[in-house]
């Protein structure tokens, strides 16, 4: 029989922990389903840790909406939450002509975006900034506010205070199919032949997000 929780998350990175964390401590039993042995062992462990601002994201886009949300949300909790995160700046550069008028709209989307301190810099600012960048720099585009968080202690964050808040977690649970029920119910079949039920499933598995979604008779990815 299968073990029945009210929502399952597929997934224990830095998007699924993120969201066993906010919803951890109501009334609602939460189980996160990992394929490996222990939480952030996918891409979260192995991406850049940069802490994005979304200044180049299209203005008034949901995707900017969310990465700027997600930008003042991750500035008061890293401190909080004792992680790492360093307000460094970031310049994005220019080898050619057309890279050039790229960073133009980035900066015009930049300012749209509320973040009016991106600035366009000649090849000699870049320069004097990075004097190891090398010849051949024509322009760059410095935004102050980009910065770096370290992307393992933040996934550790959002897991501990979700576990503390009653989420339980699987690992080494890899979904393997997916049926359901006629109360609308959806059974996951893990690796081992263990099966989980929930009524709303997230699906953050990373890279693997296509592979779960097919299980799901969707194949827009």
């Amino acid at each position: 029989m299968a073990d029945t929780y009210d929502v399952a998350i597929i997934g224990a990175g830095i998007a699924g922990t993120a969201v066993a964390r906010h919803i951890s401590g109501g009334d609602a039993r939460v189980v996160v389903l990992e394929a490996r042995s222990d939480v952030g062992e996918g891409a979260s462990r192995a991406n850049q840790g940069v802490w994005h601002t979304g200044f180049d994201t299209y203005p008034g886009s949901p995707l900017s909406n969310f990465v700027r949300r997600g930008y003042d949300l991750v500035s008061e909790y890293a401190y909080r939450a004792n992680i790492p995160i360093e307000k460094t700046g970031a310049i994005a550069v220019a080898w050619d002509d057309a890279e050039v008028r790229m960073l133009g709209e980035m900066e015009r989307r930049a300012h749209l975006n509320g973040y009016g301190t991106a600035r366009m810099l000649s090849g000699q600012e870049v320069l004097d900034i990075e004097y190891a960048m090398g010849t051949g720099v024509l322009a760059g585009l410095e935004v102050p506010e980009e910065g770096l968080l370290c992307p393992w202690t933040t996934v550790l964050a959002f897991a501990s205070q979700a576990a503390v808040n009653g989420t339980e977690f699987r690992f080494n649970a890899r979904v393997v199919s997916v049926r359901r029920l006629a109360d609308l119910t959806w059974v996951l079949t893990l690796a081992n032949g263990d099966e989980v039920a929930a009524r709303y499933i997230v699906n953050a598995a990373g890279v693997h997000v296509d592979d779960i979604n097919e299980m799901f008779g969707h194949g827009e990815f």
